[in-house]
């Protein structure tokens, strides 16, 4: 299952919307593909339960199982910081994201197309790899080819009315942002058990 289809069925599965689009079933259905109506999502076991909060983090940042897991062992040899807040700072470091929570895309895969495509900069040095992470005080900007692109644009007038996070700075009229740094964990949009996470790959 792949393309926008591929996508709406994995927000039908962890029940909400992951990618912001207003045409996401979900909106209208937050249950189970397969399931008749609210209320009908299947009694799960542990593992059941673990494995469907994996799925909705990583599907958060549509990530790939190998690269999730690649990002988890590395949280795991964090010192002085759990595993779980370890994997979130990480996962919200990547450039592909903070591109997105920058405004500059209107989803995540807006986002990592244009690092993929080189027209993302991190101080100045262009960066084409979505899995970068940025350092605190970096600051991130699009090239001028990229800040004529309709759907950038799109996004930034989209994403002038969301509230900041506190850990970005955006500048919206030069198409760059600074990232300050997570210094408080739960900053970080969430809706994972991310304690589930760490059970599912520590055993």
């Amino acid at each position: 299952m792949s393309g926008a289809k591929g996508k709406h069925h994995r927000c039908r599965v962890v029940g909400y919307c992951l990618y912001n689009s207003p045409k996401c079933p979900s909106l209208k259905r937050a249950y189970p593909p397969g399931s008749r109506g609210k209320g009908m999502r299947r009694k799960t076991s542990d593992y059941g339960r673990q494995l469907l909060e994996k799925q909705k983090l990583r599907d958060t940042y549509a990530m790939k199982e190998n690269q999730f897991l690649r990002f988890f062992k590395m949280a795991s040899r964090k010192q002085g910081v759990t595993t779980g807040d370890a994997l979130l700072v990480l996962l919200e470091s990547r450039l592909d994201n903070i591109v997105y929570r920058l405004g500059f895309g209107v989803n995540i895969f807006d986002a990592r197309q244009l690092v993929s495509h080189g027209h993302v900069l991190v101080n100045g040095k262009k960066v084409n790899i979505p899995s970068y992470i940025v350092k605190a005080g970096s600051k991130v900007s699009l090239t001028e080819k990229a800040k004529k692109f309709v759907r950038v644009q799109e996004a930034v007038e989209m994403n002038k009315k969301i509230p900041v996070l506190p850990y970005i700075q955006p500048d919206f009229d030069n198409f760059e942002g600074l990232f300050t740094g997570i210094n408080n964990v739960p900053d970080v949009p969430n809706k994972v058990e991310i304690s589930q996470v760490v059970e599912f790959y520590s055993k």
